[in-house]
């Protein structure tokens, strides 16, 4: 098929800016309805935003779980420089994210998944925290999912 990387690089876009637009729209959606008795939020953009969700969390949660073997030495626990290591990560973000051969491209994209999923999950625990009882279900799910996810990060970072 030609144009094929093209539509891959496409559609990795268009998916990070879905997940991107659909946890605003859904903060949003939760002030709107804040205080009210019998609040009806909309399917569809919680349908959305959970498969999207889904989707940029996994690739992250899958990016900085795997091991990588760069001569035999785990990049989690070398010894080398930080920096090396977290770009292999961001590359691997990348190539979860799409079948695009360049490295740099990889390597941005991946860094934008992971930043976006970061800066959403930190706004998910704002909004929960401000909102309490008024916040979605979605919202407390993004939450608690990424508070989750940064806990193992963090324990995996110190861990040797």
């Amino acid at each position: 098929m030609r144009g094929k990387e093209g539509i891959i690089n496409f559609l990795v876009i268009v998916a990070l800016l879905g997940y991107i637009i659909s946890s605003v729209l859904l903060f949003k959606e939760a002030f709107e309805l804040k205080g009210q008795k019998n609040p009806e939020t909309s399917p569809v953009l919680m349908y959305l935003a959970s498969a999207l969700t889904g989707l940029v969390g996994g690739i992250v949660a899958a990016a900085f779980g795997v091991k990588t073997d760069n001569d035999g030495v785990d990049t989690m626990n070398t010894g080398g420089s930080s920096a090396t290591a977290g770009k292999i990560k961001m590359q691997r973000v990348g190539e979860f994210a799409m079948g695009a051969n360049e490295e740099k491209l990889k390597e941005k994209l991946g860094t934008l998944y992971a930043w976006a999923y970061i800066l959403v999950g930190i706004a998910s625990i704002v909004v929960w925290a401000m909102l309490n009882a008024d916040a979605s279900q979605s919202i407390t799910t993004n939450a608690t999912t990424f508070i989750g996810m940064m806990l193992a990060i963090v324990s995996a970072f110190f861990k040797d």
